[in-house]
């Protein structure tokens, strides 16, 4: 029952505070995640379908806990590229 630590992420201006960044001091490291979560907008993403899907799912006669991931890390991955392309054109045309 609760919350589970591992759904929580902390931004700092860079992004999201993850194990791969090296620019972290000692009290920012202490809270690094393994994640593959880089900008706001991957967290912001991430939160939305991880809540959305399991309701979704759930309505449809399904167990969440099977299919969830699987939907969560493909539009994640789907939404960040498309963040990612929409900023390349902005910037590049």
């Amino acid at each position: 029952c609760g919350m589970n630590p591992a759904n929580i992420f902390m931004l700092d201006s860079k992004g999201v505070i993850h194990t791969g960044r090296t620019d972290l001091n000692q009290h920012k490291a202490n809270f690094a995640i393994e994640t593959d979560c880089r900008t706001l907008d991957d967290a912001i993403v991430g939160a939305g379908v991880g809540m959305l899907v399991p309701l979704f799912l759930q309505k449809m006669g399904r167990d969440p806990a099977i299919g969830s991931s699987v939907l969560l890390t493909f539009s994640t991955d789907s939404m960040g590229f498309l963040i990612f392309l929409g900023l390349a054109t902005v910037f590049l045309v």
